[in-house]
């Protein structure tokens, strides 16, 4: 490794052309998750798809774990309507619930529900994590709008004693940042960079700032990371 190589720790998981991508710039990236995902089983899923009688309805997602886990029962159902974040829960849709129409994307929680708001739906089953955050469906209760929860998998923190100092830290969830920070402290020469506002809102509590990625999507954290030590991306 050369001494002027930038090291970063992803606290989450990374392809390794990503990880490729970044060393190609100069950028080594060691990967250790500080969460795991488990998801619900199937028979759990189709009863509570059954109970919640989601024919017709609107489906939302704000993950693409949620997306992953429900993607067997869901197929079953036609007229289904997604609304979904952008970025890798978008392109989970597209992959598993291909004949299923998207109609509103977002690239915040907040955003997506103003949208689901701005239309005349009045129900909407939200498939999530059993750790997931309050803007969305909070937002939908308070404009009148029944909000039917599935709990999708369970986000289990795995957190890690870090003895490197690392120049910078990538994390892609608050539950990652609550993970991380229940074992280390983020030192002041670190830079801290976030998939998306959510991520950085949660950081921010936290005392700290971040370098938030031009959009909820790993490939574009990476560019995001190499465009903020302003290192020229060769294999993009």
């Amino acid at each position: 490794m050369q001494e002027n190589n930038i090291r970063i720790l992803a606290t989450g998981t990374l392809d390794e052309s990503l990880i490729q991508l970044a060393a190609s710039s100069g950028i080594i990236i060691d990967v250790l998750p500080f969460i795991d995902i488990i998801y619900t089983d199937k028979n759990i899923l189709l009863q509570a798809t059954e109970q919640g009688d989601i024919t017709n309805k609107h489906i939302v997602f704000t993950s693409a774990h949620a997306v992953q886990a429900m993607s067997n029962v869901l197929s079953q159902y036609k007229n289904l309507k997604i609304h979904c974040l952008s970025g890798a829960t978008l392109r989970a849709v597209e992959q598993c619930l291909p004949t299923a129409p998207v109609v509103a994307t977002a690239e915040h929680a907040s955003s997506l529900a103003r949208k689901i708001i701005s239309t005349d739906t009045q129900q909407v089953t939200f498939c999530c994590s059993d750790r997931r955050r309050n803007e969305l469906p909070d937002m939908l209760t308070a404009h009148n709008i029944q909000v039917h929860e599935i709990v999708a998998y369970q986000t289990i923190l795995t957190p890690h004693k870090i003895h490197i100092n690392y120049d910078g830290l990538i994390f892609f969830s608050p539950s990652a940042v609550r993970s991380y920070l229940s074992e280390n402290t983020i030192l002041n020469e670190q830079i801290l960079f976030a998939i998306g506002d959510t991520t950085a809102a949660a950081i921010e509590q936290t005392g700290n700032t971040s370098v938030i990625s031009t959009s909820p999507d790993k490939q574009k954290m990476i560019e995001t990371i190499v465009q903020h030590y302003n290192i020229p991306l060769l294999n993009k």
